[in-house]
């Protein structure tokens, strides 16, 4: 974000432990913190900024929205998450309790890997859609989600359900090429897992598992074995 983060995230910490009983926040623009007063009736569970706060900083640009957490809560609510994709900006979430740092940027511009699991942006479909927004320029829809492991139903099934009319066919496992998309049954009987193939040569996948960073695996032996499809879009049938 900024060759200065240690010193945004001191001014951003000092500025939680100034509010501790509530909610702080603010907005990261210029290479700079700007403090804003939480708005919100129940700062103490949630957090809201000003059209002033955000107007204030308009011209230079919002790189960021900073809000803390009390407590031992260290993780995006479903609310954070919402809001984040509302805004489109990377948020910045301090714990308090735990002296944690978490991050999100649902703009699609992420790395790839060592993402921290968060389900509705940093997930296995989110990385698939940030994947081909960044190596191929094409935008694939966002799917609401729901709770989590809500994956595990049977009535769930996002990716069957969807993959055709976002440009993708089925493919053999005998020719494949960057960009394949691998849909798996992982502890299930339909797929409820994907990944994506970048390099051939070595076989090399990115996908995210539930709770864990998201990662480089070799395809073949396990991952071939629970792999109930292989998409390719339309774009690249050629």
């Amino acid at each position: 974000m900024t060759s200065d983060w240690t010193l945004l995230k001191a001014d951003m910490a000092a500025h939680a432990r100034k509010h501790g009983d509530e909610e702080s926040c603010g907005l990261i623009a210029g290479g700079k913190f700007w403090p804003c007063k939480n708005t919100n009736p129940l700062p103490s569970q949630c957090f809201s900024i000003s059209a002033e706060a955000f107007a204030r900083v308009d011209e230079i640009g919002v790189d960021a929205v900073f809000h803390s957490h009390l407590g031992l809560d260290n993780k995006f609510s479903k609310e954070d998450i919402k809001a984040c994709k509302q805004v489109n900006v990377p948020w910045v979430m301090y714990c308090m309790g735990t002296n944690e740092w978490h991050y999100m940027d649902p703009t699609g511009n992420a790395p790839y890997l060592e993402r921290q699991w968060i389900y509705g942006i940093y997930d296995c479909y989110g990385l698939i859609r940030d994947y081909y927004k960044q190596e191929f320029s094409i935008a694939l829809d966002d799917f609401s989600r729901g709770e989590e492991r809500e994956w595990e139903s049977s009535d769930w099934r996002m990716f069957e359900k969807n993959f055709k009319e976002q440009g993708f066919v089925e493919i053999g496992d005998d020719d494949l090429k960057r960009g394949d998309v691998f849909l798996m049954q992982m502890q299930c009987s339909f797929p409820n897992h994907v990944g994506v193939l970048h390099d051939l040569s070595s076989g090399v996948f990115y996908h995210h598992l539930t709770g864990r960073l998201s990662e480089a695996s070799v395809y073949g032996g396990y991952w071939r074995k629970h792999t109930n499809k292989i998409l390719r879009h339309r774009s690249m049938m050629r």
